[in-house]
């Protein structure tokens, strides 16, 4: 655990000295690591807030659809302790962007693909219905 420690500390030095980049770089920096083999296309639900966050992603493979990371995880495609370290990484990154908005929800997602990545943005007033918000953003990027 000591040396995940001193990895996050080293990572957070890093991370405040190219903060100028886009977060979008940023974010795909973080999170390539756990991108799996063989999906077309990503998509990163990033919801932040001051006091919580959660994060996951469903990724599109040819003749199967979308899974979700953690699925992946339990399949053995993926580590699950590296996405939850990821993730963490990832939360703390979109927190110290100029973008975070203070006493919202931050809804982030990026999208992945073969033409790189873009990432869209949405506010939301902290009363806001987590499951309605999920539902919306699966309506609208796994499609």
């Amino acid at each position: 655990m000591k040396q995940q420690e001193q990895n996050h500390i080293r990572y957070m030095k890093q991370t405040k000295k190219v903060i100028e980049m886009k977060l979008e770089t940023l974010a795909y920096d973080n999170i390539k690591k756990v991108l799996p083999q063989g999906a077309e296309k990503t998509v990163v639900y990033a919801s932040i807030s001051d006091t919580c966050y959660e994060i996951f992603f469903y990724s599109f493979f040819p003749k199967k659809g979308y899974k979700q990371c953690y699925e992946l995880a339990e399949e053995n495609n993926l580590d699950a302790a590296l996405l939850d370290i990821t993730f963490e990484r990832m939360a703390e990154v979109i927190k110290n962007d100029k973008q975070y908005k203070s006493e919202k929800i931050n809804l982030f997602t990026f999208i992945i693909d073969d033409d790189g990545i873009r990432m869209d943005t949405e506010y939301l007033v902290k009363k806001t219905r987590i499951y309605f918000i999920k539902k919306e953003w699966k309506e609208k990027y796994l499609q």
